[in-house]
């Protein structure tokens, strides 16, 4: 018995060895460790860390959103709020800061889909039937419309990290979409 827990140890120690050695290497070479090795890659068994990416992020995303009325009357864009007050211990518990990945993923998804479109020669309106778009659009299509409102678009800006909200440039504008049907 005692043979068969030493033979078990040695082969969940050099499990995690080999798991490591591939973690740092895809550090340092990732190409070529997530070519020899898809099927880890696929199921995220090789992680990918950026933390010190070649393109760190230097701009804050919102996620802005408009109504027209029924005579065409357009309200001025409404924030939805993605980044809520840091607390000195979301260093280490941060429970909602998967709302902000997800967006964060959504309008990022979004923008590869859109950059795709636009290399293949395709015809943007494809973005329409997108999960990213569909899912950026049920979270507005959700916020309280204002008073007479018969449709709603959103809107995507960003903003130099650091600078004033009102220091925006609009990246993406969404068609106007009707709120039937729609359960607010």
């Amino acid at each position: 018995m005692e043979i068969v827990n030493v033979v078990a140890g040695v082969t969940v120690i050099g499990l995690f060895s080999i798991w490591l050695a591939l973690s740092v290497a895809s550090q340092i070479i990732p190409d070529r460790v997530h070519a020899m090795f898809p099927r880890l890659s696929v199921f995220g068994l090789i992680p990918a860390w950026t933390f010190f990416a070649p393109r760190p992020g230097v701009h804050d995303i919102h996620l802005l959103y408009r109504d027209r009325s029924a005579d065409g009357t357009v309200t001025g864009v409404m924030y939805i709020p993605t980044i809520p007050g840091r607390r000195w211990f979301h260093f280490i518990w941060n429970p909602r800061k998967y709302e902000n990945k997800i967006l964060a993923d959504c309008i990022a998804s979004l923008f590869e889909q859109l950059h795709a479109l636009k290399k293949s020669d395709r015809d943007l309106r494809a973005i329409l039937l997108s999960s990213s778009y569909l899912t950026l659009l049920n979270i507005v299509m959700h916020m309280p419309p204002s008073s007479g409102a018969e449709a709603r678009q959103f809107v995507i800006a960003e903003n130099a990290r650091g600078r004033r909200l009102n220091d925006r440039h609009i990246s993406f504008i969404s068609e106007f979409h009707r709120f039937e049907g729609v359960l607010v």
